[in-house]
């Protein structure tokens, strides 16, 4: 466990060494043109622009630098920036060994490359990154921005029993299969919505007791 001491050091060093990559303010398209025309006027190889160019990429960047320092310091006990560089090749291979996602290891891996100021080759000893694959992508797969908190099932099952219930699709996630009960006839279906500390039983359309009823079906199969 990292003291508040270290873990502020640590902070205060990696935004000190990203400050020297802050391009924020700058337009980057400007800056790629201004380099290309340089190569040509000079005859030499283009240099592929770097530096920081948006708020969300420095915003990015600290957070997932430090989400790897800290996992290096805690374990090695390290206080400052400098003392982590050596240890960041068993890091990179700590989150293969995890199976993190590639999106995720190549934002970390050029998030340390900012902070150091060194290709991820030299700085990891590595010729290349995880492939990256549309495939993989297990999020906002053919949906739309405006319903991208829908992306999962559980989220789907949720949408369904709302439209089923009236409840909200917040009192409607985390439900097990106790929360779906029916009257002593079993001709109407309640299904139990939460808010906040308080649960109300909400009565399901008749249309869609069947279709809800699977819902809980589902739930019932991954618990056992």
């Amino acid at each position: 466990m990292l003291s508040k001491r270290k873990i502020k050091r640590l902070t205060h060093e990696v935004k000190a060494a990203l400050a020297q990559q802050d391009r924020r303010g700058q337009s980057k398209h400007a800056a790629k043109q201004a380099a290309r025309q340089y190569a040509q006027d000079s005859h030499t190889k283009y240099t592929p622009v770097t530096g920081l160019y948006a708020t969300s990429s420095y915003t990015t960047y600290t957070k997932q630098a430090l989400t790897a320092l800290r996992w290096i310091a805690e374990r090695h006990g390290c206080k400052h920036l400098a003392e982590c560089k050596p240890y960041l090749r068993e890091y990179y291979e700590d989150m293969c060994a995890r199976d993190i996602s590639a999106w995720t290891i190549h934002t970390r891996v050029y998030a340390m490359c900012s902070v150091f100021d060194t290709p991820y080759k030299e700085l990891l000893g590595v010729d290349k990154l995880p492939a990256r694959y549309r495939a993989d992508i297990t999020r906002s797969r053919d949906i739309g921005g405006s319903a991208d908190r829908y992306h999962a099932q559980h989220h789907n099952d949720a949408r369904l029993l709302a439209r089923a219930c009236g409840a909200r699709r917040g009192g409607l996630l985390g439900l097990c299969s106790d929360d779906l009960s029916a009257d002593a006839q079993g001709n109407c279906v309640y299904i139990c919505a939460k808010r906040a500390a308080k649960s109300a039983m909400r009565l399901c359309c008749r249309n869609m007791q069947t279709v809800c009823g699977k819902c809980f079906l589902a739930m019932v199969t991954v618990q056992e």
